[in-house]
């Protein structure tokens, strides 16, 4: 049995989407116990959420697991484009953080081995709407019953962290390969 647990990382909350032999099982948000400071102490909260989390959904007790993870990456502005603005309201630091928190949570849930994914190579480009409709209606064509195992926050601007954690994972099973691996 393979197990690979996929994560859209950040600092106050991460989604998580668990597979078992390529088959979705779960998908969820986490959210940081550490709602307002930053640095090193809310790294290691996400961490232990993620941990504590993975382990009530009997993810954790399994010997070895892949764990598929997004990269962080800060884009430079290209004067060519017309959106000049797109990634402009990207702070670095907020970046850091994310991957300080991604740092902790790989550290706290000890996977077999890691598989990082930058955004653009993922995503491709394509904007989060069209992207989890396409991710929908993937899920639908597998016939699995998948999309019905995602539980979603109840805050709607945080649905996006596991339906990414979702795509991340599925992009990863079909078109990823083993690239990146720790």
């Amino acid at each position: 049995m393979s197990t690979m647990v996929s994560i859209d990382p950040g600092l106050r909350g991460i989604g998580v989407a668990c597979w078992v032999n390529g088959e979705l099982m779960s998908a969820e948000y986490i959210e940081n116990t550490e709602a307002t400071v930053r640095g090193a102490p809310a790294w290691l909260a996400m961490g232990e959420a993620a941990r504590l989390q993975l382990v009530v959904s009997e993810v954790l007790p399994v010997s070895a697991f892949e764990l598929v993870i997004e990269g962080q990456q800060i884009y430079a502005p290209n004067t060519r484009r017309k959106d000049l603005t797109r990634y402009s309201w990207v702070n670095p630091n907020d970046l850091l953080e994310v991957a300080g928190a991604a740092g902790a949570v790989m550290s706290a849930i000890q996977p077999a081995s890691v598989v990082t994914y930058l955004p653009r190579e993922w995503t491709h480009g394509e904007a989060k709407p069209e992207r989890h409709a396409q991710l929908e209606a993937d899920l639908e064509a597998r016939g699995h019953g998948e999309y019905e195992r995602i539980i979603f926050p109840r805050l709607k601007g945080l649905r996006h962290n596991v339906l990414d954690a979702v795509a991340l994972g599925l992009f990863h099973l079909t078109k990823g390969g083993e690239r990146r691996c720790f």
